[in-house]
């Protein structure tokens, strides 16, 4: 009998180290279980973080004001099912150093792996405004969205200030367009940049006793960092670099512990499966001098989550001097009390994560000269590099490459734009690290126009373009270089327009004919252009970062090396579009029209194209990790090299594809066609793909290790030395394929149909064809030693020179 009463929990068994607990969701009548765990680390100037004792999980979002809709959100739950990227949050004051005043201040923030800069971002801050309009000088100021540019009216900041007449005017804008919002903290789940990607479904879907997450929802919504710090996930031994954030220093870094969260899941069968787990969040609190970092993975599960249990264990360095790697498991036995540790996304539940005694990681340091250091270990300092010539040792190397710095300045020379300048001069450099010169010389800071205060009445151009767009007639002016940003362009005439390099941030183009527009490097971001025409439009290199482009036409348009980071194309038409290099992590182009587009190495992580028509289209290079396809039609694509590991592609068409050498590992497949396509060398281990179709399929030399195949039909494939070790194909059909050399060890082929089929030479030791129709089948010198052959009928198939030692035919 079941009990009804027994909370829906599962055990964890943790890390001292670190924080855990589980949470539980579903989509399309599955279940999953996530796994997240934390550790917590204090910020150490010029060194490595050092962890500390773990911060609670945190199952509740804080807002800093819970009467108002547009509050900003000050720290987000760290519950979350999958994120798609790493977020990256900082918490923190600029500061005039040495307790200075001055009216104004360069901020910037940094990470950096192995010689790579990941993240590079400023912000100009200014003080407040006297009666007379000048700027009062400050000491230090939060760096907060409620100080950013924005306004009820903002789709990127409605917490923000300065967009609406009588609005008081900013203290923060971003460096590289000043009418974007500029701030490194949380995105608020109500604000229409996160809230429209929730497709039309409301939130209530993702609350309850077991969150429910529509079809169709992208997890791009559950990323809460500005989309500028949303990097790929971290390996967590980065540095950070920070300007312009310390009371005493201009600029100080630190680095991350190269502490890994490792998870599995055990069942009461006691089986096991491991929980790929990456680092997907690094929340920074400067004012506290802390950081958090917070891994998360994702399992598909059958099972009632009472029977689990969640392991976490840690990974590090075996002993000091070396780089060899250990997980840590907890050895003690999880212990049940009423509190529940398995929680639903967004649930209302109050109960908090067992938090366990911590020990601080103490590992001694080795003696100086005796051994080399490991990399990123607590006591290791930086890695083993060349040491810069003056100052720090543990200083991280090539800063001023990292953060482009140009001239020594003394600390009262820094300075932000001139608000009553209309093109401001750039900032000058923050002060250099000690003397690491660059391999090649730095570029300056881009400079921004700041907003002086908020405009009651359009002037100039933008009147001018205001006034063409009211009398309905074709704004045929030259808007190269033009600030249009906010405006209402809803129905606008701008086809052929110049538009290059036009600052378009939160435009609204709803309906605007854009056929044919001149618009590389245009800054289109947080902009609406729903329904709009951009036919063989001129989009190279522009920015469309969280634009929303439900049914527009990008038919023939060119958007090569654009940036459209979680922007909205759902049913859009893209027909014959030049993508290739286009960045779009964690976009949507649900139902879009993709034939014949160009999306050579383009990099399409976390996006949706469910139920999209992409045939035809070059995808070779692409890099769609995590992405989802779902009943989307790929037939005739060329995508030799792609990269789909991890995506879900149940009920797609790939007909005719060519994908010889195609990464597709451990995607969800269940019930795909691949029907004639051309999968030589590819990998597809560990992918669920029953019921899927390969009829016809060329999988020579392709690496199925570990797939699900049951029920699913082979019928004609060529399987030359393909790898199907530990693969299960139980119920499949294999009827007249050649599967000459294929490497089938421990394979489960019971109830198959290989009827006709060839696996001369094979491999299949210790697999299991009971059950099995072989008639007609030749397994001619295969090597079927210690295989399980019981029900098939031998006479109906041939077996000569086959090596049958230890084969069960009972």
């Amino acid at each position: 009998m079941t009990d009804t009463h027994r909370p829906r929990t599962s055990n964890v068994l943790s890390d001292p180290r670190i924080a855990a607990t589980t949470a539980l969701y579903s989509q399309r009548g599955e279940q999953f279980i996530t796994l997240i765990g934390k550790w917590t680390a204090r910020v150490r100037v010029d060194d490595v973080a050092s962890l500390t004792d773990p911060a609670p999980i945190r199952h509740r979002a804080e807002y800093t004001d819970y009467t108002s809709s547009t509050s900003s959100l000050r720290i987000p739950s760290d519950l979350a099912p999958r994120l798609l990227a790493a977020d990256v949050l900082l918490h923190a004051s600029a500061y005039q150093v040495g307790g200075r005043s001055a009216p104004s201040r360069v901020v910037a923030l940094g990470i950096h792996r192995n010689g790579t800069p990941l993240l590079h971002k400023r912000l100009y801050v200014y003080g407040d405004r006297a009666a007379d309009g000048s700027l009062l000088p400050f000491r230090s100021m939060p760096l907060e969205w409620e100080r950013a540019f924005g306004g009820p009216r903002s789709e990127l900041n409605p917490a923000g200030c300065g967009m609406d007449p009588g609005s008081k005017a900013p203290n923060i804008v971003d460096a590289r367009n000043g009418r974007i919002p500029g701030g490194f903290g949380a995105l608020s789940p109500a604000w229409p940049i996160r809230a429209r990607l929730l497709g039309g479904h409301s939130p209530i879907a993702l609350e309850g006793a077991d969150a429910h997450l529509p079809d169709g929802l992208s997890f791009a919504f559950f990323q809460v960092a500005p989309l500028d710090q949303r990097v790929g996930f971290l390996s967590g031994d980065e540095w950070l670099v920070f300007d312009g954030m310390h009371p005493t220093m201009e600029r100080f870094q630190t680095r991350l512990p190269g502490i890994v969260i490792a998870g599995r899941v055990s069942r009461r069968d006691e089986s096991m499966s491991e929980v790929p787990m990456v680092l997907d969040r690094l929340s920074i609190d400067l004012d506290e001098m802390t950081m958090e970092a917070v891994f998360r993975g994702s399992l598909p599960i059958k099972d009632d989550p009472r029977d689990l249990t969640a392991m976490f264990g840690v990974q590090l360095p075996t002993r000091p001097g070396t780089c060899i790697v250990e997980t840590i498991w907890p050895e003690r036995r999880p212990e049940r009390d009423a509190r529940p540790k398995t929680l639903a996304m967004n649930s209302d539940s109050h109960s908090a994560a067992a938090v366990r005694p911590a020990t601080p990681y103490v590992e001694p340091a080795p003696q100086p000269g005796r051994v080399a250091m490991a990399p990123g270990a607590p006591w290791a300092g930086p890695a083993p590099v060349t040491p810069p010539a003056a100052g720090l040792a543990s200083t991280m190397p090539l800063l001023s490459e990292m953060m482009a710095v140009e001239d020594t300045v003394t600390a009262d020379s820094v300075k932000v734009p001139s608000v009553d300048r209309v093109v401001p001069e750039p900032p000058p450099s923050m002060p250099r690290p000690p003397p690491v010169a660059p391999e090649q010389p730095a570029e300056p800071p881009p400079s921004v126009d700041a907003p002086e205060t908020a405009v009651s009445e359009e002037t100039g151009l933008r009147k001018m373009v205001l006034d063409r767009v009211a009398d309905k007639g074709r704004v045929d002016f030259d808007l190269t270089g033009a600030d249009l940003s906010g405006l209402d362009l809803s129905s606008a005439r701008l086809d052929g327009a110049r538009l290059e390099r036009a600052n378009l941030a939160g435009a609204k183009l709803d309906g605007a004919n854009l056929k044919g527009a001149r618009m590389a490097g245009a800054d289109l971001r947080g902009a609406s252009l729903r329904s709009a025409d951009l036919s063989e439009a001129l989009l190279s290199r522009a920015i469309l970062d969280g634009a929303d482009m439900e049914e527009a036409s990008f038919v023939a348009a060119d958007l090569q090396t654009a940036s459209a980071l979680a922007a909205i194309f759902r049913r859009s038409r893209c027909e014959r579009a030049r993508l290739s290099q286009l960045s779009a992590r964690g976009a949507t182009f649900e139902e879009a029209i993709l034939r014949e587009a160009d999306l050579t190495g383009a990099t399409v992580e976390g996006v949706t194209f469910d139920g999209a028509n992409v045939s035809a289209a070059m995808l070779g290079g692409l890099r769609a990790e995590r992405a989802s396809f779902r009943r989307a039609r790929l037939d005739d694509v060329k995508a030799m090299g792609a990269t789909l590991v991890d995506c879900e592609a149940d009920e797609c068409s790939f007909e005719r594809a060519a994908l010889e050498a195609a990464e597709l590992s451990n995607g969800r497949l269940a019930n795909a066609i691949f029907r004639g396509a051309t999968l030589t060398r590819a990998r597809l281990d560990g992918v669920e793909a029953p019921g899927a179709c390969f009829d016809g399929a060329v999988l020579a030399g392709a690496s199925l290790i570990k797939a699900n195949l049951a029920d699913a039909s082979l019928v004609k494939a060529d399987l030359r030395q393909a790898r199907l070790a530990g693969a299960t194909a139980r119920g499949a059909r294999f009827g007249a394929c050649n599967a000459q050399k294929i490497i089938a060890s421990h394979a489960d082929l019971g109830a198959a149909n290989l009827t006709g089929a060839s696996f001369r030479f094979a491999k299949l030791d210790g697999a299991d064809l009971r059950g099995a129709e072989v008639e007609g089948c030749d397994f001619r010198d295969a090597n079927m030693q210690d295989s399980k052959l019981a029900g098939i009928r031998r006479d109906g198939a041939r077996m000569g020179g086959a090596n049958l030692k230890g084969a069960i035919f009972e």
